[in-house]
């Protein structure tokens, strides 16, 4: 009876069988279990004990630099009428790390909807410790820059 083609393997490239392949009668690998995200304080963690020089970006870059806004600030809100708040620490690179959220948020608004779970405007929402909001920071921004 003549060999069937099907079950006929093809050469093995020059130089041996690559390594990221495996043939069809070899075992898969026992899956490696998949890592868990790291928490808002392990994420701030890596961030602020980064050995090379962090530059802020993104748009809360300019407070930072300004020094209106440092990292590791802490900004919060509070709704009363929906009877929910917020806590966001700022990252070195100038994203927020927002509690109970894995993944740093790039922007105030963005970690605003987080939290609420709406579109809504974050520079209005956010205050620092002192009670001022982002948008209040941004302006003192514009003013001193227009003098």
């Amino acid at each position: 009876m003549p060999a069937r083609t099907a079950d006929r393997r093809p050469p093995p490239p020059p130089g041996g069988p690559s390594r990221l392949t495996r043939t069809a009668d070899e075992e898969p690998s026992p899956r490696s279990p998949v890592p868990r995200p790291p928490t808002a304080g392990e994420l701030l963690a890596r961030e602020t004990t980064s050995p090379r020089q962090v530059v802020p970006h993104g748009p809360l870059a300019d407070l930072m630099q300004a020094g209106l806004l440092e990292a590791g600030a802490v900004l919060s809100f509070h709704q009363r009428r929906a009877n929910r708040s917020g806590r966001a620490v700022v990252t070195p690179d100038g994203q927020l790390v927002v509690d109970g959220h894995a993944t740093p948020y790039p922007s105030p608004s963005k970690a605003a909807e987080a939290v609420t779970g709406n579109v809504i405007n974050g520079w209005t929402l956010w205050h620092v410790e002192d009670g001022r909001t982002l948008d209040v920071l941004r302006r003192e921004l514009e003013s001193r820059n227009s003098q």
